[in-house]
C-alpha cells in the first residue's frame, strides 16, 4: 500500500516536473506547433527559449492579421513589474510556417537582448537602447524601429538549421500547400 502510494506520488512529481512553466506564452495552436517545431529542430531555437525561460521575461508570442505589409514580425514593450519585463511578439499570419518560425526565432532574439539589459524598463529606455546598439529601419508614430546584427544572425542561424531537418506534412497553414520533401 504505501508503496503504491509513494509510487503514485512519484508518478505525478514526474508529471509536474515535464510539464514545465514557459516565459514564452503562445495562445495560437498553429503558433505552438511553429514553436515546438523550432525547439524540436534547432539547437540555437531550443537555447533562445531556454534562456528566456530563465530571465526575468514574459514573452506573449501571437500572430497579427492586419501587420503592415514592410513588417514580417515586430516586438512590443508592454510593462514592467518588480524587475520582470513583459513583451508582446507578434507574427504576420499570412506568412508561410517556416517564414513564421524565422521571424519567431527572430523577434525572440530581440526578447532575448531585452531580457539581458536590465535598464530597459520602458519603451522609451527600449527605444533608447536599441538607438545606440542596432541601425534604425523605420521612423514615424510613435516609437522608430530598430534592427541588431544579433537577430538577423538568430534568423540565418535557425534557417539554417532547419534546413538540414527533413520537411512535415504540416508546416502550412490551412489552404496552403505544404514544403516538398
Amino acid at each position: 500500500m504505501l508503496g503504491t502510494a509513494v509510487s503514485m506520488a512519484l508518478g505525478v512529481a514526474t508529471t509536474v516536473a515535464a510539464e514545465r512553466v514557459s516565459h514564452v506564452h503562445v495562445g495560437d495552436r498553429f503558433l505552438k506547433t511553429i514553436i515546438e517545431h523550432g525547439i524540436n529542430g534547432s539547437e540555437t531555437f531550443r537555447a533562445m527559449i531556454a534562456r528566456l525561460d530563465a530571465s526575468p521575461i514574459q514573452v506573449f508570442v501571437g500572430c497579427d492579421a492586419t501587420m503592415p505589409e514592410r513588417l514580417s514580425g515586430r516586438l512590443n514593450f508592454v510593462s514592467s513589474v518588480n524587475g520582470v519585463r513583459y513583451v508582446q511578439v507578434a507574427v504576420r499570419c499570412s506568412l508561410s510556417f517556416k517564414r513564421q518560425l524565422s521571424f519567431l526565432a527572430h523577434e525572440l532574439q530581440h526578447a532575448v537582448e531585452i531580457a539581458d539589459n536590465a535598464e530597459i524598463a520602458d519603451a522609451d529606455s527600449m527605444e533608447s537602447y536599441y538607438a545606440d546598439v542596432g541601425f534604425e529601419t523605420h521612423s514615424g508614430g510613435v516609437h522608430r524601429s530598430f534592427e541588431t546584427d544579433a537577430a538577423l544572425e538568430i534568423q540565418r542561424r535557425v534557417d539554417h538549421e532547419m534546413d538540414e531537418k527533413p520537411a512535415r506534412a504540416d508546416e502550412a497553414r490551412p489552404g496552403e500547400r505544404a514544403p516538398a520533401p
